[in-house]
């Protein structure tokens, strides 16, 4: 009777080999196993052509499907061992580096294998390191094939565009111009928030509070991205700090010793 069991197999580093062309597991001239090779063998398509469907995730903002193209194992291994998204055309029959001609490069941050291994998501960086346009669909001004962006990500980008050049009277414009007034309505925002008793008032409050903090954020140069790399990296530990209330909110607020103390423990 034969048994499947489940585990992860740790190889060290030194084992590993990242070069263009080593391919082979192992390689014959000094034995290490390449990366590329390793990811792709897990791989599996039911497709006649051998290709998995590939869904390019921007993370330049806030995660987004930019689109589905197609991979081959020969195109995945070279976005592994290149860090740029290489992609497989099937109307020219071989590997499509995005961004050879038009210049709207992406680089590779992660791939993703779904639970079937036969998909795959790229988590991509888009525009190329001297500054290359962004873009992916071929519908001009539209940045991904499923439409254009909503929620945080179009509020980020049209904060950006106000701060560049905003039309005449814009109030945005004003608050990146004022930085006192800015700081005054996100403190006010943030006691509205804490006021706000019912469903649809603290909603509201909660966006206008995300509208001026994401403000700030733009103003200082921070991403959303730089923000959910923060959380990412903060889900991964294992205690978190104490969460004691400041000692001026402590009088302000009348909280009591046990009320203003955090537990610090297992997250």
């Amino acid at each position: 009777m034969s048994k499947t069991v489940g585990g992860t197999c740790v190889v060290p580093s030194s084992l590993l080999s990242v070069q263009r062309g080593n391919l082979e597991i192992p390689h014959p001239d000094d034995g290490k196993l390449s990366v590329a090779t390793l990811f792709t063998s897990a791989l599996r398509s039911d497709r006649p052509d051998g290709l998995f469907v590939t869904v390019p995730m921007s993370l330049t903002s806030v995660t987004t499907a930019l689109g589905v193209v197609y991979s081959s194992t020969e195109s995945i291994a070279e976005s592994i061992l290149t860090g740029d998204a290489v992609y497989y055309s099937r109307s020219r029959n071989g590997l499509w580096r995005k961004g050879a001609t038009s210049g709207a490069m992406q680089r590779v941050e992660r791939i993703r294998v779904d639970c079937d291994y036969d998909a795959l998501e790229f988590g991509v960086v888009e525009a190329g390191p001297n500054g290359e346009k962004e873009g992916f669909c071929h519908v001009p001004e539209q940045t991904s094939c499923f439409g254009g962006v909503a929620g945080l990500a179009d509020l980020e980008s049209t904060l950006k565009k106000r701060m560049a050049e905003a039309p005449a009277g814009s109030y945005t414009k004003r608050l990146f111009n004022e930085p006192k007034l800015l700081r005054a309505k996100i403190m006010e925002e943030a006691g509205e928030v804490c006021d706000a008793e019912t469903k649809a008032d603290l909603a509201g409050e909660v966006a206008d509070l995300v509208y001026f903090t994401l403000t700030r954020a733009v103003s200082m140069g921070v991403s959303l991205q730089d923000v959910q790399a923060v959380l990412d990296r903060r889900s991964l530990k294992v205690t978190r700090r104490k969460g004691d209330a400041k000692p001026e909110w402590v009088d302000k607020l009348g909280l009591s010793g046990e009320q203003a103390v955090g537990v610090q423990g297992a997250k």
